[in-house]
């Protein structure tokens, strides 16, 4: 029995959605622990600042804006890759389109995890206020992984439309 490469992108690319989906809600990108009290950032809230609970970023920097807008799309174009390659798997398997789009929307996805990662990094001191207690946390990994996962994905779905 052949294990075909685009079962193995299909899986992959569902599990790069749920790594990335996970990341992307949780407001845990940076963390920092400061007299027993831990304080962390995600990309929507910041949580155990003044309060135990969580409050929502309101105006956000324009910085912080681009990093949620390419998680946003990166979500849309991760759900578009698992339902376009669940078509190509299950309903529409003689359509080669459905596998170009697939592959771009896959590759499209990481790139805007990586520029969503690269500008979040790239200002989490202006978030913080400079403070060098804060360290990357587990959702900032999270869509890290899910964007290797996705290139893994990627990579499986070109060697599908290189074999058929």
């Amino acid at each position: 029995m052949e294990i075909k490469a685009m079962l193995i992108g299909f899986i992959l690319a569902i599990i790069a959605f749920v790594f990335h989906l996970i990341g992307f809600a949780s407001p845990f990108w940076v963390n920092a622990d400061i007299l027993s009290h831990s304080i962390h950032y995600g990309l929507w809230k910041v949580c155990g600042v003044l309060t135990s609970g969580c409050l929502d970023i309101t105006n956000p920097p324009d910085w912080l804006k681009a990093s949620q807008a390419f998680a946003i799309l990166a979500f849309i174009c991760f759900l578009a890759a698992v339902v376009c390659s669940a078509l190509k798997l299950f309903v529409l398997k003689d359509k080669k389109i459905i596998l170009f789009a697939t592959i771009g929307a896959v590759f499209v996805g990481a790139f805007c995890v990586l520029l969503s990662i690269a500008i979040y990094a790239g200002k989490k001191d202006n978030l913080t206020g400079g403070s060098s207690l804060f360290n990357f946390h587990f959702a900032f990994a999270f869509c890290i992984i899910g964007m290797l996962v996705a290139i893994a994905s990627g990579i499986c779905f070109i060697l599908e439309l290189k074999n058929s």
